[in-house]
């Protein structure tokens, strides 16, 4: 059996930069609180890796009620099959329109 050594890749110079700046806020850090750890440390990297690649759960919520509200007014629509009255269409519009307008609301409200 043939043994090759492979190496780890090498960081990219924007991954070096931010490992310094990172090694410069945990060194800023750890002056304000001496007591800090190592496993706080790694703790806290990888919070902050994990909580960049989520979605905003207010943004996703927003979009789950903005097609829910989409899916009642076509299933008003699909009940009666020569179109939708008129009494439904101005009802359903504003239905939508406020639930996009709340989910902005609280999107910007997290910010």
């Amino acid at each position: 059996m043939l043994f090759v050594p492979v190496a780890p890749p090498r960081p990219s110079p924007r991954a070096e930069e931010l490992a310094k700046r990172l090694g410069e806020a945990i060194d800023a850090y750890s002056v304000l609180h001496p007591d800090l750890s190592p496993l706080e440390i790694q703790q806290a990297a990888q919070l902050a890796a994990t909580k960049r690649g989520q979605p905003n759960p207010v943004i996703a919520a927003a979009v789950v009620a903005a097609i829910l509200a989409v899916g009642v007014l076509f299933a008003v629509a699909s009940k009666n099959q020569a179109g939708l009255d008129e009494q439904f269409v101005i009802p359903g519009i504003i239905v939508i329109v406020g639930v996009v307008l709340v989910g902005l609301m609280f999107y910007l409200k997290s910010r």
